[in-house]
This record gives structure tokens, C-alpha cells and sequence, in this order.
């Protein structure tokens, strides 16, 4: 993974919250910060992703990513209703 063009973390804040899940994550987003294009979605604010993760992980989701904000309504939701 650290050798990818692309990395995508789908849905960050759904992993459980585990000593392993913290370190692995670091490990991604400092091993690729260093011009790798990584793509990162997730439902938690900035201030969500500060009290859930180390500062360490916050400190660099913050720094070294554009924030950018989607807004819809759920396509899984929006199905069901059409059934």
C-alpha cells in the first residue's frame, strides 16, 4: 500500500477503535504524506476526528489535506424508499 499511485480510505471513523486501527492508520497517512495522492472520506468533522484519533493522526489530517464538503442526501436510504 505504501507503494500505490492512489491510496483511498473509504469511510474513516467506521473502524473499531483499536490500538492496532490508531497505529495502523498513522502509519498510512505519514508513509504516504510525502506526495502520494491519497483520498480520505469520512462522516466525522474535523473536531470529531481530533477527539476519536491521536493528535498525532488529527494533527496531520488537518495539515496535509484539503477538506472538502459533500452534501446529499444517503443513496443506500433513498434506494429502500424507491423498493
Amino acid at each position: 500500500y505504501l507503494g500505490c499511485d492512489l491510496l483511498i480510505l473509504d469511510d474513516l471513523g467506521s473502524d473499531a477503535d483499536t490500538q492496532f486501527t490508531q497505529s495502523a492508520l498513522y502509519e498510512l497517512i505519514n508513509g504516504v504524506v510525502g506526495g502520494k495522492r491519497t483520498v480520505i472520506s469520512s462522516n466525522l468533522s474535523m473536531e470529531e476526528a481530533a477527539v476519536r484519533y491521536s493528535p498525532q493522526i488529527a494533527s496531520r489530517l488537518e495539515g496535509e489535506y484539503h477538506l472538502l464538503h459533500f452534501f446529499g442526501e444517503d443513496i443506500r436510504l433513498l434506494r429502500k424508499k424507491q423498493l
